[in-house]
């Protein structure tokens, strides 16, 4: 646990050495959902952390994008192959209209500190709100939207997702293991070309296929 702590700072450090790289970037939110094992079932706890950066600009204005988790805990504790409630999305709570994209990362921490298998798709299964969101196949999901002031995902009906399924393959190796769901969203403003200097490292139109599909939507947006 005290190595995980460590490699969450120094990831946090890295996030903010971003942010002043790049001022045009808003590193807002990271919120954790943590889950322990029992057993064969799952008892369930939620911790929280947020780390706010905040870009105002120009001085009367503030951009502030925030991540959206919304997660209760469910009366019976899941097992293997069950389904829990978890919404993942954005609010804009600043002044300013901006474009979305988050990453999300699960770890699995046996109770011995050994990190475990975890990705999505394997011990982890969700379904994406592909009308709203594309995978980049970089890590990270983007809002196929301008995210209004005042506006969020869950009212809006364009969540990432809203459930979290874990896998029926989960071994005994998983039994009172900690599971954590990092969730991280970077938001940035619609000057031109911003969102591919922030977030591909050029104003060119990406070379990937992927991310030629989510620019395509994204530059319609940009002023």
């Amino acid at each position: 646990m005290k190595e995980l702590i460590k490699k969450w700072k120094e990831r946090y450090k890295d996030a903010k050495r971003a942010v002043k790289a790049k001022p045009h970037i808003l590193l807002m939110c990271i919120l954790i959902a943590s889950v322990m094992t029992v057993g064969t079932t799952l008892a369930w706890f939620v911790v929280s952390e947020r780390k706010v950066n905040k870009l105002t600009t120009p001085p009367d204005q503030t951009f502030r994008i925030k991540v959206l988790d919304i997660f209760e805990e469910p009366p019976t504790p899941p097992g293997k192959g069950d389904s829990f409630a978890k919404t993942v999305g954005a609010v804009n709570v600043g002044d300013k209209r901006g474009l979305v994209r988050v990453m999300l990362l699960p770890v699995f921490e046996s109770d011995d500190g050994t990190l475990l298998p975890a990705s999505f798709g394997d011990q982890l299964i969700f379904t994406i709100n592909e009308s709203n969101w594309l995978y980049g196949g970089d890590g990270y999901y983007y809002y196929l939207h301008i995210l209004e002031p005042g506006q969020d995902t869950n009212t809006l009906g364009r969540n990432l997702f809203t459930q979290v399924t874990l896998s029926e393959d989960l071994g005994d190796e998983y039994i009172d293991a900690t599971l954590r769901i990092e969730v991280k969203c970077e938001a940035v403003d619609l000057k031109q070309d911003n969102y591919r200097v922030a977030w591909w490292g050029s104003a060119s139109v990406p070379s990937d296929t992927t991310l030629q599909s989510i620019d395509a939507i994204l530059a319609g947006f940009v002023a």
